[in-house]
């Protein structure tokens, strides 16, 4: 708005030059960057910017995040930001592509796409690597920077990046443990400066900083970010000493500036400023900051009140959004009056696509890959979802890492498979208070190296604690239903129908009858699962049943092949730990009562694999059948299902249809007729 206007300004004037126009803006790049784009774009010279501003330290952050993805898996952000960096060895496309995939689900793919250069790929298989000594480092350290992209423009930062790398290799011995800590604070980005882009001009239009006085008289002064606490700036707030503090300070002699002293040369300061405009002032307030939180005017507009002779502050202020009140600002640029065109509908009808969407991902030889029992979940609760899912349009959000659900549920996921192992006998308690604080560790090493770090003590203390209590249930739960433990993470396959299907079961368990259970360990309490089962829309487990039953598993052996061969009755059972439950879809397999188990009866997948069938067989017809709003309410209080594939996109909640009239409660029927409508 403001070079508009002065635009506007230079064009109505002729005798007007650049030179007699002024900005006045707050010492932040924000203001600064933008100024200088836009009058760029206007072709309005600019007098007064720093030569100088800050730049990217792009040296030393290579080398940071170099040090800092050595231990695998590495943190997901730090990988992302060396894969992105513009001194990497490939183009900046390239360098996003391979950022993005590094921030999604599981381990990052380092594989080097097509075409990509020898140097790149060398690059990737060295980022590829684990390091675990000093002399390991030392090499890769050197080999990573012989391979550093020196482009034009990016002279500077390779010198720092390897004036680094020199500083780290010299703290390596040959023998000893990696200082990581002294390596990291050598490597730590530092604020640097490179030149503004740009001419010199000396007759452009003056741009004055908000903490010095003007050095030109101008005819016409822009004030930009005139709002609370700038113009004067407001001073810095003493951790030490108060107001009073610093008074008597000043009175007793020290050379200390007392806050009236202060706040009078300040308000001088900003006389100056805006005295330097012999013809107009004007004063820019946003109303908002960049992040939507209301902004008040500066204090300062109360004193101009006076100055001015207006009766209140507010008389000053002229709204642009309000046309009574844009029409009195000078100079300033209006758009051409246009008919305002209507808003574009938004058709929210049902995908039909002419293809059999299960054939998007297939083998060489035309096959359809397998579907996994999380994949038919989401087509259960969202075909949409799903869709987007299969052909990899979902947003990656970078995000730092964190101590999430999915994670708790990696780590103990990992204890537990270690824990309770195949032809072994059951750890004993003291065992098993022994074992998890060992293996918890490798977990975290292995995939969430982020919890050794000191602050995460706590942290990691109470999963361990977590993770213990839920293990001695468990093997006292198995020593009480006499189960064997046939096989851990366990691949297994085979058809629903004629969609080939797979997946890895946790656990496979054989009780003194001969029954089998498929296991599935859950982080998470037992309440919503055993709703959720109750009323038969449980499909997760049931479905790695039907991969024993239709086919199999390739690398089984000994007595887990007997079992699979030859297995009868088949049941699941979840073990949800937090709460420390087991809850099983049979029914009579186990005798008496035991603590913590819950046997719920057949049926607990009946409507989900049901609705499943239908979703596939729509999806066989290209048909892709949009959520209505009120489907997450439906299936949490009719499934007992947390739709958390709303939360996955914004296109979902997007395209989701209008729900029909209240015509009382949906039945099962009703809501899949609706999704047909």
């Amino acid at each position: 708005m403001a070079v508009g206007m002065a635009q506007q300004a230079l064009s109505g004037d002729p005798a007007l030059e650049p030179s007699d126009l002024g900005f006045l803006v707050p010492d932040e790049r924000c203001y600064l960057d933008a100024l200088d784009l836009l009058c760029r774009r206007a072709g309005l010279p600019l007098s007064g910017l720093p030569v100088e501003k800050p730049v990217r330290d792009l040296g030393k952050e290579a080398v940071f995040s170099f040090l800092a993805t050595r231990r695998q898996p590495p943190p997901a952000l730090a990988l992302a930001a060396l894969l992105s960096s513009p001194l990497m060895p490939w183009s900046r496309e390239t360098g996003n592509d391979l950022a993005q995939e590094a921030v999604g689900e599981g381990a990052p793919d380092l594989r080097a796409p097509q075409g990509m250069a020898e140097k790149g790929k060398r690059m990737l298989r060295l980022l590829a690597k684990r390091i675990d000594d000093a002399a390991a480092l030392a090499k890769a350290l050197l080999r990573f920077a012989a391979l550093l992209r020196g482009v034009e423009g990016m002279e500077v930062h390779v010198a720092r990046a390897l004036a680094t790398i020199k500083r780290c290799r010299a703290e390596l011995t040959e023998e000893g443990a990696v200082p990581w800590g002294d390596l990291m604070r050598i490597a730590a980005p530092e604020t640097v400066t490179g030149p503004a882009a740009g001419v010199l001009v000396r007759e452009g239009a003056a741009v004055f900083l908000d903490y010095e006085l003007p050095w030109r008289q101008v005819r016409h002064l822009f004030v930009l970010g005139f709002v609370d606490g700038r113009y004067p700036r407001e001073p810095s707030v003493s951790s030490v000493f108060s107001d009073a503090d610093l008074e008597a300070l000043a009175a007793a002699g020290y050379a200390v500036e007392p806050p009236s002293a202060g706040a009078m040369r300040r308000r001088s300061e900003l006389r100056e400023q805006i005295g330097c405009a012999s013809q107009r002032l004007n004063l820019f307030m946003p109303r908002r900051d960049p992040f939507g939180k209301p902004l008040r005017p500066s204090q300062t507009l109360t004193y101009l009140a006076k100055v001015f002779g207006a009766d209140e502050p507010d008389e000053l202020v002229l709204e642009l959004d309000r046309e009574e009140e844009r029409m009195k600002v000078a100079s300033l640029p209006t758009a051409p009056p246009s008919n305002p065109l209507p808003q574009r509908e938004l058709k929210k009808d049902d995908l039909f696509l002419k293809r059999d969407l299960l054939a998007i991902h297939c083998y060489e030889d035309g096959s359809p890959k397998p579907q996994s029992p999380s994949s038919l979940d989401t087509l259960m609760v969202s075909p949409l979802a799903w869709l987007l899912s299969r052909a990899g349009l979902q947003p990656r959000e970078w995000s730092p890492e964190s101590l999430d659900v999915a994670s708790k549920g990696t780590l103990a996921h990992h204890v537990f498979e270690h824990l309770f192992r195949p032809g072994q006998p059951l750890p004993s308690p003291a065992e098993v208070k022994a074992r998890v604080p060992i293996l918890l560790d490798q977990a975290i090493e292995r995939k969430k190296p982020l919890l050794l770090e000191p602050e995460w003590h706590v942290e990691r203390r109470h999963l361990a604690k977590e993770v213990e209590v839920a293990a001695l249930h468990w093997r006292g739960l198995l020593e009480q239903i006499g189960a064997e433990v046939l096989g851990n993470e366990v691949w297994l396959k085979g058809v629903l129908d004629t969609l080939p299907i797979h997946g890895s079961a946790d656990l496979l368990l054989r009780l003194p009858g001969g029954q089998l259970y498929v296991v599935d360990y859950k982080k998470a309490g037992s309440g919503q699962r055993r709703e959720r089962m109750k009323k038969g829309y449980d499909s997760q487990a049931s479905l790695y049943r039907l991969m024993i039953q239709t086919g199999g598993s390739k690398s089984a052996e000994g007595a887990l092949k007997e079992a699979l061969e030859q297995a009868g009755e088949i049941g699941v059972v979840y073990y949800l730990m937090n709460d420390q439950t087991a809850l099983a879809d049979s029914s009579g397999w186990i005798d008496g009562k035991v603590a913590g188990m819950e046997e719920l009866g057949s049926g607990i997948s009946v409507n989900a694999i049901e609705l499943i069938r239908e979703r596939i067989a729509e999806l066989r017809l290209g048909k892709v059948t949009l959520n209505h709003e009120g489907d997450p309410d439906w299936f949490k209080s009719n499934a007992g299902i947390t739709m958390y594939a709303v939360d996955d996109t914004p296109l979902i909640p997007l395209f989701m249809k209008d729900d029909p009239g209240d015509e009382g409660e949906d039945t099962n029927d009703q809501v899949r007729q609706r999704g047909n409508n």
